[in-house]
């Protein structure tokens, strides 16, 4: 815990003295706090598309008859997730002495995530009941995105728009269900881009 907190102080804190840039580059990290993996790639001006791939731990609780009859649960969940990206105007962080090299910019996007889940739960060792099945979440975010000089990244993340659930449920029939929803997240790991020949 002590050695996450350090990491997150030096990304706070790490200055931004970097060449400023009024345009966007393809990226790529390796995210620590959700872990995962990311590509972001130049569509065209202060326009991108960031597709990742991340774990993530889930701990579940299932009631039944009564909370001492309740069955806990840890597992990891894999998703993926996706962006269409539209950057702000760069000028105004310019004007303020900020930083805007490696896409350090706020940003709207089109979002996408998907997520797999599946969980065996047993009753009183008697049987098992076998839940899977998708988490789904489409709508349009607000985010900030800092790369810094150290290579460290900080990107997050909030907005809002459906969230669905599709259930493959053994021995149960399929169940789906969606709902408006808000949702955000935060991604705190390393930056790296490709060597450009001058």
């Amino acid at each position: 815990m002590k050695a996450l907190l350090l990491f997150c102080c030096l990304v706070a804190f790490t200055s931004m003295a970097q060449t400023s840039s009024d345009d966007v580059i393809d990226l790529y990290k390796v995210n620590v706090v959700w872990p995962g993996l990311s590509l972001e790639k130049r569509v065209n001006q202060l326009r991108t598309v960031q597709v990742e791939i991340a774990v993530r731990p889930a701990f579940r609780s299932f009631p039944f008859f009564s909370t001492a009859d309740s069955t806990f649960r840890l597992g990891v969940d894999p998703s993926v997730s996706m962006q269409y990206r539209v950057y702000s105007d760069p000028s105004r962080r310019i004007a303020k002495g900020r930083s805007t090299a490696n896409n350090s910019m706020n940003f709207f996007a089109f979002h996408f995530q998907s997520r797999y889940f599946d969980t065996n739960l047993g009753i009183f060792d008697l049987f098992d009941l076998r839940f899977h099945g998708l988490q789904n979440n489409l709508g349009v975010v607000w985010g900030i995105q800092r790369n810094y000089p150290g290579k460290t990244s900080l990107n997050a993340f909030i907005g809002g728009g459906f969230f669905s659930f599709l259930q493959f449920n053994v021995p149960f029939e399929r169940a789906f269900s969606a709902r408006p929803a808000i949702f955000g997240g935060v991604r705190v790991g390393f930056w790296f881009k490709k060597k450009v020949n001058e």
